[in-house]
């Protein structure tokens, strides 16, 4: 297997492991709503928008737009579309990170990666502004090293 090769089938299960870290806790412990103290405000947003339009959410309106539209897309639940969301965004986080290590070892790369997609979880809990912002902060670093 080609060097290339080896390193993106490593960033598949660098994420694949961080979305079960994240997703499996649900059916594994039975939770039926997503975890986190905002989760529940994002999905009376979105409930409230909705019914009333995106106006309601004022000058936030992203996320309520975001979920909405995964939620009538896919026809899950915003619970269900909450939950994803903070796995989906939190292995993001760790695929910036083994991006911004890519130039070590492939070892390193993996442990950064796995290592600040698991210190996520105090953001994936429905943080998503600040998970987003940390998401989008990396991708920018990335962006910014490559020259």
């Amino acid at each position: 297997m080609k060097p290339r090769q080896r390193a993106i089938g490593s960033l598949v299960v660098l994420a694949a492991g961080l979305l079960a870290f994240y997703l499996l806790r649900y059916p594994v412990r039975g939770f039926r709503v997503p975890m986190g103290p905002d989760s529940p405000v994002y999905m009376w947003w979105a409930n409230l928008a909705k019914i009333e339009g995106l106006s309601v959410a004022n000058w936030r309106p992203g996320m309520p737009a975001l979920t909405l539209t995964l939620g009538g897309t896919l026809g899950l639940s915003q619970a269900e579309i909450v939950a994803g969301l903070g796995a989906a965004f939190a292995a993001t986080i760790g695929l910036g990170a083994a991006a911004l290590t890519r130039d070590r070892p492939q070892w390193v790369s993996m442990m950064a990666g796995t290592l600040a997609g698991a210190f996520a979880v105090h953001l994936a809990g429905g943080y998503f502004g600040n998970i987003v912002f940390a998401a989008l902060f990396l991708a920018m670093v990335v962006a910014l090293s490559e020259g």
